[in-house]
């Protein structure tokens, strides 16, 4: 991939497909709205301090380059281990979504250590935070479900849908014995 992004050809291609959308392929680029809908949350090798929480349209700026170019210059310099954040889901929709009695909410946020020497302190707003806001903000201040729907929505609801026997929900037949700590 790192030898690819380096083709002065296969980075005009790379360009060209980024300007649109595709049916054979998720364009995250072209669905965010460009360089200005996403950024990432840190690099993990580059220490640049033009790039921690800024899209990718204020990076190119800085970096004075194209959106596209930053964008492969970017992964290149990063050896590919930054992550994202779009921005391509309107509070409408977000409204929508989440008043509707079938969705349910889950997270693809892994776990991470909140101090010592696996810290990282920019991570995706997502992992921490989500369900405070959705409890928050959508339930306690916009009032757009009850608290009952809302805890089903992370609870029971989520845990049907993946065939979790026994979670989800409170009842003595899921309690589980933990082992002592002696």
């Amino acid at each position: 991939m790192f030898e690819r992004l380096k083709d002065p050809a296969i980075r005009a291609r790379i360009k060209k497909d980024l300007a649109g959308d595709h049916p054979d392929w998720e364009n995250l680029f072209y669905d965010c709205g460009g360089a200005a809908g996403f950024s990432s949350p840190l690099p993990k090798t580059r220490s640049s301090s033009t790039s921690p929480g800024k899209t990718l349209d204020e990076v190119a700026r800085a970096w004075k380059k194209s959106p596209e170019d930053t964008l492969m210059d970017f992964v290149l310099a990063d050896k590919a281990q930054t992550g994202a954040i779009y921005f391509m889901a309107s509070e409408e929709d977000l409204s929508t979504g989440l008043s509707q009695p079938w969705t349910s909410i889950g997270l693809d946020a892994g776990e991470i250590s909140l101090d010592g020497p696996l810290y990282e302190p920019h991570n995706h707003p997502r992992t921490m935070g989500s369900m405070p806001r959705f409890l928050g903000h959508y339930v306690r201040d916009q009032h757009l479900l009850s608290l009952e729907a809302a805890v089903r929505k992370i609870t029971s609801l989520p845990a049907q849908r993946e065939h979790l026997d026994s979670r989800g929900l409170l009842k003595p037949a899921f309690s589980r014995t933990l082992p002592s700590s002696t």
